[in-house]
């Protein structure tokens, strides 16, 4: 193969398995839906988020209140810094919970 042709096809190699990987996605997604696990996961996902949202609004509510008045306090900035750091925080423990072996031996 030349240069072109082996690029090309490498790159559809790799198209093909990230396109395998969506595939294997769905029906886990679709597994979940089945066994009414996804719906109670979301369930769990939004109260998680909104009971973040509220204690996040409740503190930043108290700092901007002992603010002085030169002080700058943008809550919308603090609030969306501290919502971000909060999923990436999530997204890590679902990292590190995803790299222990969950698997069940008979």
């Amino acid at each position: 193969m030349e240069g072109s042709e082996a690029m090309n096809f490498e790159l559809k190699r790799k198209l093909q398995f990230q396109a395998t990987k969506y595939l294997d996605i769905l029906t886990i997604l679709q597994k979940l839906e089945n066994e009414g696990y996804l719906n109670k996961i979301i369930d769990l996902l939004s109260r998680l988020c909104q009971e973040e949202h509220e204690f996040t609004l409740g503190e930043l509510r108290k700092i901007g209140e002992k603010a002085r008045e030169d002080d700058f306090f943008d809550i919308r900035e603090q609030f969306f810094n501290n919502t971000s750091i909060f999923k990436r925080n999530l997204l890590l423990i679902f990292q590190i919970l995803g790299k222990f072996d969950l698997s069940f031996t008979l």
